[in-house]
Formats: structure tokens, C-alpha cells, sequence
């Protein structure tokens, strides 16, 4: 937006009202930088972290998902790709399972609540 000299403000009140006026708009701005997300996204000396996968679908992008998860590993694509999900089931967007199921990990609410390090504290008193 700020290359072209959209101000930002315009953007998220496109984004807010896709019924209104600038939505269109807002759709040809995500189109015109659809090749560099997708640039961003299949470097081969990265892994990707994706947050909030369903703005893929709001914009369109849904089919970048597939071309990413195709490309993992190869000369053409990223590493990996990390896709942080909330929740304990398969993965959804647009309605759709995501991945495979040896592709997904489930991380267990006693991890992130850190009690692996806290029952270790207690057992050692550190």
C-alpha cells in the first residue's frame, strides 16, 4: 500500500466493509502484490511461520497454500512452513482440511502452560 501511496487508514476501512466502495479496490491492491507475498513465502532459505490463514481465503489466496505445501523442500520452495492454528482438531480453512495428518502436530495445553519445567522444578528443587 505504502509503495503505491495508499494510506493505510484507506486500507482497513476497505477491509472492514467489503460491500463498500474501496473493496474492489482493496482486491486489485492484494492482486498486484500477490507475486511478492508468494516471492516472500516460497524462498528456499526459509521457513515460513504463516499466522491467521484465513485472510488467504478472504483475499483469494487459497490456492498459494497448495502451491506452498507442494514446493516444501524443494529447489523451487521453502524448507517448511509452520501454520499456527488454534484448537486441537484437523485444521480448516474455507471449510477444507489443511495438510496431512502426518504433516500436523498437536501442542498439549500442559506445554504452553509450561508445566514440563515446572514439575522438573519441583522434582529438583531448582
Amino acid at each position: 500500500a505504502a509503495a503505491l501511496g495508499v494510506d493505510w487508514n484507506l486500507v482497513v476501512a476497505a477491509d472492514a466493509d467489503t460491500s463498500g466502495p474501496d473493496w474492489q479496490n482493496l482486491r486489485q491492491l492484494v492482486e498486484r502484490a500477490k507475486p511478492l507475498i508468494a516471492d516472500r513465502l516460497l524462498s528456499p532459505d526459509a521457513t515460513a511461520l504463516l499466522l491467521y490463514p484465513d485472510i488467504l481465503v478472504r483475499y483469494q489466496l487459497k490456492p498459494l497454500l497448495a502451491d506452498l505445501q507442494q514446493r516444501i523442500g524443494t529447489s523451487r520452495g521453502p524448507q517448511g512452513i509452520w501454520l499456527l492454528a488454534p484448537g486441537s482438531h484437523t485444521v480448516l480453512i474455507d471449510r477444507q482440511p489443511v495438510g496431512v495428518p502426518g504433516q500436523q502436530a498437536v501442542v498439549p495445553d500442559a506445554w504452553l502452560a509450561n508445566l514440563h519445567r515446572a514439575t522438573r522444578a519441583a522434582l529438583t528443587g531448582a
